[in-house]
């Protein structure tokens, strides 16, 4: 009988939640892109550990990768400033990770762990240091990013867990913890890039040209 596992029915809510973003909230931006990050490695995770398609488990810690920096990204260019090429810098990342792959069991932790903490870092300082978003909102968007950074950082510690598991000769915790450890981390980041309290208050036309 054909079963739904976790991540791919995670996968099934943050992809009606991306097609509300973008469809009905008429939102494209990078937390759209975060959303839509979040919902492909649900379907990634569920083809690679329940169904074992070829190929997908070399898939995984790429699009695992694409997850930090794009909520940085989305966080610096929703928050703080607009958008900039240099943004571009945070998926260099990825080449490490092809040209070395035997450095993934410790480079996906700390990638998550290291942006999940630079997120907290900044959205632990306050709406003052949140100048797009709205003054009405408060501290409710500080508030989010802190929820996402922590769950980053979940996940990254959840990828130790993995290890561990491994290396413990526990294989069989592996899809338990991925199932429902790592779904809940990609529905709490999916779902709370979803909150309009992050929409920038200013369009992009409207705030002041950056000398950088």
């Amino acid at each position: 009988m054909p079963t739904l596992p976790i991540p791919f029915f995670s996968a099934l809510v943050l992809g009606f939640l991306l097609i509300r973003m973008v469809i009905f909230d008429r939102r494209h931006g990078p937390l759209a892109g975060l959303l839509a990050v979040c919902a492909v490695q649900g379907v990634i995770l569920s083809l690679a550990q329940h169904y074992h398609v070829a190929g997908m488990r070399f898939a995984q810690p790429i699009v695992a990768m694409v997850i930090p920096p794009v909520a940085w990204v989305a966080f610096r260019t929703t928050a703080v400033r607009r958008a900039r090429v240099a943004d571009l810098v945070h998926v260099t990342a990825l080449m490490v990770m092809i040209v070395a792959p035997v450095f993934l069991d410790t480079l996906i932790p700390l990638v998550f762990v290291g942006y999940g903490a630079a997120i907290l870092w900044f959205s632990a300082k306050g709406a003052d240091a949140l100048p797009r978003l709205g003054l009405e909102a408060g501290d409710l968007p500080a508030r989010i990013w802190l929820v996402i950074g922590a769950a980053l950082i979940g996940s990254g510690v959840t990828d130790v867990m993995i290890v561990v598991a491994q290396n413990l000769g526990a294989a069989g915790w592996q899809p338990w913890i991925i199932s429902i450890y790592v779904s809940v981390m990609l529905l709490v980041i999916g779902g709370l890039s979803l909150s309009t309290s992050l929409v920038p208050s200013l369009p992009a036309q409207d705030e002041p040209h950056e000398i950088t």
